[in-house]
């Protein structure tokens, strides 16, 4: 018996030491297991970290380019807060964890364009235990200019809260983009994508079916753009037209221009001395009046003139390099014109004449007058004589949309308006920028 005790006692014995050894070898391996988890946690966090540090250098970029509203590198004197931002590393910031480091080249696809594209690549950095993490994103950016608009206006109404109607006749071919609520009565079409920030549409005798862009017709509560218009434009043209006291041409009071061949007269009144300048004589085409100014003419070349108060259109301006065909012709293209202008008042732009009226322009309004006719208007109160075509090829932005005619009469113009899609990689010299659009978001490990 005492034998078998002894047996028994020793069996068991020797299954606990068995015990303790298979206990200890598993908490050995929990722990290895513990640790390596704590690792690989360790390590995600700080991926996880340095890609947010990335991303915040992206946002950094991108608020930047929205406050500043001109291309990256643009250097004036007017705007030295932008000029560094535009190379290698062009500068840095941190996060609760992070460190990212930015850097923003011009495309080099896109350097013969007058809008330019750039690519933005932000690098995001976290050192940890002796370790480097990094993740990489990359953008594209490309800054839009107001001629990237066919019809865009912050208002659709007139001072006196008066809504203004698209009607009956209205063809308007081109990106709309407005502040306001659209107006339309009966049957205009709209060919492309037409964006409103409001979230209806009134309509009077019409329906959606007015919208007829594909693949998509209307889109509502877009992103507002009222902020947009400002003075400001006029006076980056002035300073560029200056030169910063290198040439250009600024002239003081009102002025008629008449454009012709590769050059232009202008003068004060019709006893006055005329002047012949060459476009290529005007600091890269840039003509700032601190008055009003008359136009009309052929283009040949590129030029903006901008007119402190209002500009007046007497007759057909247009391209020289699209007379014939003209834009609204089968056989047209858009590859054989190389001319640009760009007309930019305070005002209002105003046609005065009664007959079908053919324009090639970019034309911007950056605010409104203080009395009688705003944004691009028409006189025709006085006169009865239809409703010719005003025959627009190039683009519109008016702060406040101007009166072209009246709903109690046939006076006035419809709108038979073609869209320059040159003007969404291009544009007249100088003319005012919009919004950036960014795309091609890149995550690169």
């Amino acid at each position: 018996m005492r034998i078998k005790t002894q047996n028994k006692a020793g069996g068991v014995l020797v299954l606990v030491m068995v015990l303790v050894l298979v206990l200890g070898g598993l908490g050995v391996g929990l722990m290895k297991l513990g640790d390596g988890t704590a690792v690989e946690v360790s390590s995600a966090v700080n991926d996880a970290s340095a890609f947010w540090a990335a991303e915040a250098g992206i946002e950094h970029v991108k608020a930047i380019g929205q406050i500043m509203r001109k291309p990256y590198g643009y250097s004036p004197a007017f705007d030295a807060y932008s000029s560094h931002l535009l190379g290698l590393n062009v500068f840095t910031g941190t996060t609760v964890r992070g460190t990212y480091y930015v850097s923003v080249v011009g495309d080099p696809n896109n350097y013969m364009h007058g809008l330019k594209d750039f690519d933005i690549t932000s690098r995001g950095v976290v050192n940890a235990g002796g370790v480097s993490f990094t993740n990489t994103i990359t953008m594209h950016a490309k800054i839009q200019s107001f001629g990237s608009y066919m019809h865009a206006t912050a208002w659709e109404q007139d001072r006196n809260n008066q809504n203004l109607f698209f009607v009956t006749g209205d063809i308007i071919d081109g990106p709309v983009y407005v502040n306001d609520q659209l107006n339309i009565q009966n049957s205009p079409r709209f060919l492309q994508l037409v964006s409103s920030a409001a979230s209806s549409v009134n309509y009077s005798s019409a329906n959606s079916s007015v919208f007829e862009g594909q693949p998509v017709p209307l889109k509502l509560n877009a992103t507002p753009i009222s902020g947009q218009f400002t003075g400001d434009h006029i006076t980056d043209i002035k300073t560029a037209a200056l030169g910063n006291g290198t040439g250009g041409l600024s002239l003081t009071n009102d002025w008629y221009f008449v454009f012709k061949t590769n050059s232009f007269t202008y003068q004060q009144g019709a006893t006055t001395l005329t002047n012949t300048v060459l476009l290529s004589n005007t600091n890269g085409g840039l003509i700032y009046v601190n008055g009003n100014a008359t136009v009309r003419g052929v283009v040949n070349g590129k030029v903006t003139l901008a007119a402190q108060k209002s500009i007046f259109i007497t007759n057909d301006l247009v391209y020289a390099s699209a007379q014939n065909p003209n834009p609204w012709s089968g056989s047209f293209t858009n590859s054989v014109v190389d001319d640009y202008i760009g007309l930019v008042a305070s005002n209002s732009v105003i046609l005065t004449m009664s007959n079908a009226v053919n324009i090639h322009a970019a034309i911007m309004v950056t605010s409104g007058a203080p009395s009688g006719l705003e944004g691009f208007s028409a006189f025709y109160n006085d006169k009865n004589f239809g409703h010719p075509n005003i025959n627009l090829y190039g683009s519109l932005s008016q702060y406040r949309r101007g009166l072209i005619w009246s709903s109690s009469s046939v006076n006035g113009f419809a709108k038979n308006y073609k869209f320059d899609s040159r003007l969404l990689n291009d544009a007249p010299p100088s003319f005012p920028y919009s919004v950036y659009v960014y795309s091609g978001w890149q995550r690169i490990q």
